[in-house]
């Protein structure tokens, strides 16, 4: 088997008659780790502070109880991601499948190397062409995997080529003179995220020490919310942008089955309903 390409995100291979784009899910369980441990280290800090310092104390509660709801997660979107992102071109059935999709070789224009610039820098991805669609099949790396998303991108071609023998195909290359359909890099996605995470900490650190009692309620109400965890949960939206994981579909290239979008309102739902859940509290 010939390893056309291997990155942080993925592995594409070729075995002669299928070549598989198969993501790689060791972020998301290392981020469930390192959740884990994070949290066990602020149960341990509560416990230090209980007598000295109570405030603090229910702080790191409150944080500990936060990363094992999100920490749990991070396996569901590491399953997640190891099937809707995963492609692969097969000879024996001639078909390209992207997650639960199916589109015969027939269907197919070309397959080229696209590269677009998102804040000022250069990002590379992998689309088949399919009708007046773009189907994604390797995610957005920088220059230095030019070389390789090259190989795979020819190779791939080749291949459907091959199996098309009776049907003229496009060859592979970038395409700078094609429009640009709108979708998510993984840069973009990584660096939307670190901006959550630096806000969310800002807004819950801020809040706590200033207004650690202000309480989100109206007029005749017993009962309200916590303003201060808000943060914590922007934070954890930045987490899980940069795991990879869209809650909301980006273009053509994405999955829109009934299956991907139901996963998506439960992810979203999940992360509204737990927040009024910990966040609580008896006026």
């Amino acid at each position: 088997m010939d390893v056309l390409m291997k990155s942080g995100e993925l592995v594409a291979t070729d075995d002669g008659n299928a070549i598989t784009v198969q993501p790689r899910i060791v972020t998301p369980l290392i981020l469930f780790v390192c959740g884990i441990a994070a949290a066990a280290l602020f149960v341990v800090l509560s416990v230090l502070l209980s007598g000295a310092l109570p405030a603090l104390a229910a702080f790191a509660r409150w944080a500990a109880t936060t990363l094992v709801l999100l920490s749990l997660c991070f396996p569901l979107a590491a399953g997640y991601v190891s099937v809707a992102r995963r492609a692969k071109l097969d000879t024996v059935t001639q078909t390209l499948s992207r997650g639960r999709r199916r589109y015969p070789f027939r269907q197919i224009d070309g397959i080229l190397v696209r590269t677009t610039a998102i804040l000022d820098q250069k990002v590379l991805t992998i689309v088949a062409r399919v009708g007046d669609r773009e189907i994604l099949l390797v995610s957005g790396h920088t220059p230095g995997h030019a070389e390789e998303m090259q190989r795979t991108a020819a190779r791939m071609q080749a291949l459907v080529s091959r199996s098309r023998s009776g049907r003229g195909a496009a060859a592979p290359g970038s395409d700078a003179e094609a429009p640009v359909t709108a979708r998510r890099s993984g840069a973009t996605g990584r660096f939307v995220g670190a901006v959550l995470i630096v806000f969310g900490i800002v807004v819950s650190g801020s809040a706590y020490l200033l207004v650690p009692d202000l309480v989100l309620t109206r007029h005749g109400m017993d009962f309200g919310f916590l303003f201060w965890p808000v943060g914590i949960w922007i934070a954890a939206a930045g987490i899980v942008s940069i795991s990879g994981i869209a809650f909301v579909p980006h273009g053509s290239t994405r999955p829109r089955t009934p299956g991907a979008v139901g996963l998506r309102v439960a992810l979203v739902s999940a992360w509204l309903v737990s927040y009024f859940v910990v966040a609580f509290t008896r006026l």
